[in-house]
């Protein structure tokens, strides 16, 4: 399946070019971009990033001249750096809490907590976490609280930050690939290409009896994301085949009037500069908060916006000049930031040093993610 042509012509007459309004944030990192996420608040615009050149870089958002959901006619924001800390090794992912405390982990098998010292000062850090392996995913839980992570080790660990070893452990049968957190669920994605459920909420128990996985729709190929729905009904799941599947956790687990998926992330051969169809990853899946809706980036370099329940298309891709590696909404929605970066998906020999690793803010109208009328 395919929507609004998409899966015959992702690049074709429908792609727009990057807005020049989309503001470039300064002061990026210098290798891959692997990770970006917004501070989970509605009156702080913070967005941080991790890097390959074990680096996590913070930025504050200042919008003016709002209209209607607080999405500017005339765009008009400006990015302030804050600061930088480092790891031993390369970052793979970050979250950030509503206090704008930034969490990260990555190749150096540990993960970190940053409290940004808005003076100016010193950065203040702890190791907050340590895995066997690079940890590949971390998610905050202000609810528990505590910190998830999750890693190439095949385990997801809790951590309330006091302590040196994880107030709880989950042992899987294959790596963490990827994970998001919207409370009371935890949904998992493994190298084996499965979806494990989890509840937090009265103990961390699997959200079916026997702690069965759910079996995705497009496991044929690598699993490289996923998202959960705002309302935690399910998830979206993306992988390097440019397919995206959308799957319910709740009654709806199994319904294939509701269960589907769709390509995308895809060039029709007559679009292609050589003529042969190309297939690109889906790097990153974000929801709308207040919508449902969410939006696709992958590493044809496009990104675009999509309605789960009409099954259609709100925004024709837009393409860069490279991969984008990883995109996320703020908490209100109306801006949308994303790594233009070399993803690895084509492995180590076509990486460029001389590629960009820039990040930009898109403003997001209110007509590019609101569902439209029948």
């Amino acid at each position: 399946m395919s929507w609004g042509g998409l899966g015959g012509q992702t690049l074709g007459s429908t792609q727009q070019p990057a807005a020049s309004s989309d503001l470039k944030l300064p002061h990026t990192q210098a290798d891959g971009i692997s990770s970006l996420a917004f501070a989970p608040s509605d009156t702080l615009n913070l967005v941080a990033a991790g890097s390959w050149d074990n680096s996590v870089r913070l930025w504050n958002l200042q919008e003016q001249a709002s209209q209607g959901l607080g999405m500017p006619s005339q765009p008009n924001i400006m990015a302030t750096p804050i600061g930088e800390i480092k790891h031993q090794a390369a970052v793979l992912d970050v979250c950030m809490s509503a206090e704008g405390n930034v969490f990260s982990g990555g190749c150096d098998n540990k993960a970190m907590m940053w409290t940004p010292n808005p003076a100016g000062g010193p950065p203040q850090t702890q190791q907050i976490a340590e895995h066997s392996a690079p940890i590949k995913c971390i998610a905050h839980v202000p609810q528990l609280p505590c910190v998830i992570t999750g890693s190439w080790d095949q385990t997801v660990k809790f951590w309330d930050m006091r302590s040196p070893s994880p107030a709880h452990q989950l042992q899987l049968p294959h790596k963490v690939l990827t994970m998001d957190c919207r409370y009371p669920f935890l949904c998992v994605g493994t190298s084996n290409k499965e979806v494990y459920v989890y509840n937090l909420a009265g103990g961390i128990r699997p959200h079916k009896p026997g702690g069965a996985p759910i079996q995705s729709q497009i496991k044929a190929f690598q699993t490289r994301t996923l998202s959960m729905f705002p309302d935690c009904s399910g998830f979206a799941i993306g992988n390097i085949e440019g397919r995206v599947a959308i799957h319910y956790i709740d009654h709806r687990q199994g319904d294939k009037t509701v269960e589907f998926a769709y390509k995308c992330h895809r060039v029709d051969a007559k679009e292609s500069p050589n003529k042969t169809a190309e297939i690109h990853a889906v790097n990153a899946i974000s929801f709308h908060n207040r919508y449902g809706t969410f939006a696709t980036a992958g590493a044809d370099g496009s990104y675009a916006f999509w309605d789960k329940d009409k099954r259609q298309r709100l925004k024709p891709p837009t393409r860069m000049n490279a991969p984008i590696s990883c995109a996320s909404f703020n908490q209100r929605g109306d801006l949308y930031g994303y790594a233009v970066s070399y993803d690895w998906s084509k492995g180590s020999e076509h990486y460029n040093k001389q590629g960009p690793n820039d990040i930009y803010i898109h403003m997001v109208k209110e007509d590019e993610i609101k569902p439209k009328k029948k």
